[in-house]
């Protein structure tokens, strides 16, 4: 993280993992290979410090000093509301079945591209610049 910047870490290689994760699911989905199926699951399982810590800390270190508080609860929060969302949107009526649970991984990659493309926006952490 010191070498590349907590926003490579938090945006980039968060997504790019991500991806790899989504692509090993999908390769299990359509070749019926467990393998490639528990590669995606541990890639996805390695996302999770990542998702909670580094990302927290770039938030909190990017945002102003008077609501740096409010950003990185905020950031909790959010996250807590899309998994009740995302919980609803698993269950068995809806894509949470054998036929359908795929069409998650293409929810996934349409996230995964929307974040990258509004990274673009998003500064690169003041102390990593300092230090440069």
């Amino acid at each position: 993280m010191d070498v590349f910047g907590s926003k490579f870490v938090a945006v980039y290689f968060r997504s790019g993992i991500g991806f790899l994760a989504v692509i090993f699911l999908l390769f299990g989905k359509l070749f019926l290979s467990i393998e490639s199926f528990a590669i995606g699951t541990i890639l996805f399982g390695a996302l999770w410090p990542i998702k909670s810590g580094v990302t927290k800390y770039y938030i909190s270190e990017c945002s102003p000093d008077k609501i740096r508080g409010f950003f990185a609860q905020g950031l909790v929060s959010i996250t807590g509301l899309l998994h009740i969302g995302a919980r609803f949107l698993l269950l068995p009526q809806f894509l949470g079945n054998d036929k359908h649970w795929h069409y998650t991984l293409y929810i996934a990659i349409g996230i995964i591209g929307i974040f990258i493309s509004a990274a673009v926006f998003i500064p690169e952490s003041q102390k990593f610049l300092w230090f440069q």
